[in-house]
Order: structure tokens, then sequence, then C-alpha cells
């Protein structure tokens, strides 16, 4: 059976994570590959487990930039003893060192996938410059040593690849499991003891990235209304610090705090509103999942239009007044969708090719290209 692996920054659930954790279980439900797993960050408990696959470690040295050759070295080393016939890296602008000595170690086929359409900003000039030259040069590594160029979305691909051809894949769900349950709204809501309550929902790592100081700022605004219940899902390093924010916040009490969660479908059926307030994003599969629910959501206008499959989402400037995301907020609860019609939101999803199993056969077409 031929080999495969994927490699992904982290074993934590996040979105990039999840997409690779369903390619891996159809692979295994298709009997085609034997699936591999290289990450950055290994994490306890991680969602991979169940799938009983081999997961690789290479701990980066990620806070000193002048330790970067230790890391090339490292991803070097692990190529030239491992053997593989296809690689399917989901690591940014890292896919370019990984490419490089994939290639190089003769695997077959090697695929940069990208999921980021802009970088962080940085801290001072020299970071800047730093990062500016450093980023060219991995970019260069992508288009010289990669078989094909796999981008989220448009943008994103736009991003990594420049001017060259790339392809889209959708990032997908299992749209029928996202499906709105009025059985699953009440166990979620009777379990938390949320009933009656507006309930807002937020999915995703806790990181700088996704900007959950923002959210702790806007919900304040709602302090004197006990109405009101956020629930934040995610793993992440910044768990701790924001939930000790929160106490700080006094919002100790309507703020709910969970890590990874792995019904997380019941939660979106339990939610009045979804809320993603990022800093970048390349294509969230929250905001799927959200839409295939028919979930009202709200997001950040730093959010990839493309991400709009359906009439749900609307954006906002993270630059203006916050009060605005509040009253937005409140409109939107006001004209959000019955439950009767957040359920036919998710046909509207499947029939928009964003099923998982649609997106694997896409996957699949290129893998078969190993062989040519």
């Amino acid at each position: 059976m031929k080999k495969i692996l994927y490699v992904i920054p982290t074993t934590s659930s996040g979105g990039i994570e999840k997409l690779v954790y369903d390619w891996i279980k159809l692979n295994q439900t298709s009997n085609i590959f034997k699936c591999e797993l290289l990450t950055f960050n290994k994490t306890n408990g991680n969602i991979f487990e169940s799938l009983h696959i081999k997961i690789h470690e290479i701990k980066l040295t990620n806070s000193n930039r002048f330790k970067k050759y230790d890391d090339i070295n490292k991803i070097k080393s692990f190529f030239r003893f491992n053997n593989y016939d296809i690689v399917h890296s989901n690591v940014s602008f890292y896919n370019g060192i990984i490419s490089k000595y994939a290639k190089l170690s003769n695997v077959k086929l090697v695929i940069s996938h990208s999921h980021v359409d802009k970088t962080s900003k940085f801290s001072n000039l020299f970071s800047f410059f730093y990062h500016y030259f450093f980023y060219r040069y991995l970019k260069k590594l992508i288009i010289k040593y990669s078989d094909y160029l796999l981008s989220c979305s448009k943008s994103s691909g736009k991003y990594l690849y420049g001017n060259k051809s790339y392809i889209v894949i959708n990032n997908s769900i299992e749209v029928k499991n996202f499906k709105f349950s009025l059985e699953d709204r009440n166990e979620i809501r009777n379990k938390f003891k949320i009933r009656d309550k507006k309930l807002i929902l937020h999915v995703g790592r806790f990181n700088k990235v996704k900007n959950h100081i923002f959210l702790l700022n806007l919900f304040k605004l709602f302090s004197k209304n006990d109405d009101f219940i956020l629930i934040l899902i995610g793993e992440g390093e910044l768990f701790e610090r924001i939930k000790r924010k929160s106490i700080e916040y006094n919002l100790q009490n309507r703020i709910i705090f969970l890590g990874y969660i792995s019904d997380i479908y019941k939660f979106y059926s339990a939610a009045d509103l979804f809320i993603l307030p990022s800093f970048i994003e390349g294509f969230p599969i929250s905001i799927i999942e959200a839409q295939a629910n028919g979930l009202f959501v709200i997001a950040s206008n730093n959010v990839t239009r493309e991400v709009k499959i359906t009439n749900l989402v609307h954006f906002i400037s993270l630059y203006i007044p916050i009060i605005f995301w509040k009253n937005t907020i409140i409109k939107s609860l006001k004209i959000s969708p019955t439950f009767d019609n957040r359920q036919s939101y998710n046909l509207k999803v499947s029939d928009k090719d964003y099923d998982n199993s649609k997106s694997f056969d896409k996957l699949l077409n290129i893998y078969s290209k190993f062989n040519e």
C-alpha cells in the first residue's frame, strides 16, 4: 500500500486539523493509502489518536529567528530516514522547507496547501524585513519543489503562490452532521443551564489571531443584560490567560470555556448567533459549519468574502467603535431564521460543494497522479 504523509502545524483541534482528520478518516474507509502524520506540536488527547496512525513530531525553535537552520536540519533529517510516496503539506510558508526536502528525498508527489491569506503584523522594522526576505525565500521553494499547489480559497492561493496556477479545494465538512436539531439544542441548553437565554458561539484556537480579547471587551457591553451567554470552544496557548481575563472582567458567570468538543455540531444548534472577530483567516471551516446549521454569522472583514456561501454571513470592521458590533448582534438576533428555516440551510451548503466527500474526491484525483 502506498504511503502518504500529512503535515500540519499542531494536533490540537483547529480548522486545518479537522480538515486533515476527515481526509485521513475517508482514506481509511476507502483503504487506498497508508496515512501518517507529521506535526510541529503534538498535544495529548488529540483528535488523531482515535485514528490509530503513526504521528511524528518535530519541535521547532520558532521563538529564535537565528535558529531557523536548526529547524531546517530537523526537517531534512526526517525525510532522510522516512520514505513516502506522497507528502501533503499544510503548514503555510514552511511548505517550502517540507517540499524541498521531501522532493530531494525522492518523494514522488509533493503537494503544498495554502490556508492563509495574510501574515500577522510585525513587532518592529527588523522583524518585518527579516520575515519579508525569509518568506520570499520559502515561497520560491514552494514553487520550485511542489508538484501541485492547492489552496482553500482564491485569496489564500494568490497570497502564497502569486501568479502561479493553483487548484482550490474547498475547506469542507460532513454537512449532514451540522443540520439544525431541536433535540440537540435542548440537550445543550439544559446541560449548561442556558434555557431561554441568547447564546453567542465562538469556535477557534486560543491564539492572538482569533482575537479573544475583543470578544471579552464586546461582552462587557452586555454586562447589565443577563440574557446573553457566550460559549468559547477551542484549545490553544492562550486558553488559561483568556479565562483569567474573563474573571478580571467579572464575566465568569456568563462565559463558558470549553476545550476540544467531539460533538461540536450540537453547540451550533444550541446557539443563536456565531461570531468570529479574527485578525487573519484563510477560509474558516467554522463559518461553513455555522451556515450548514442555519446560524447567523458575524465576522470581521479580515475574513475572506469567499466564505459567504449563504445570506447568513455579515462582515464588520474591527476598527469601528465596538458598540456597532453589539448593535449588529442585537439586530441580527431579531432577523435570524426560524428553526424550520435553519434546517433548510443544510441542503444549501451541501449543494455548494462543501461536503468533505466531494472535496476528498478532488484530492484522490490529484493523489492518483503519483503513478504518472
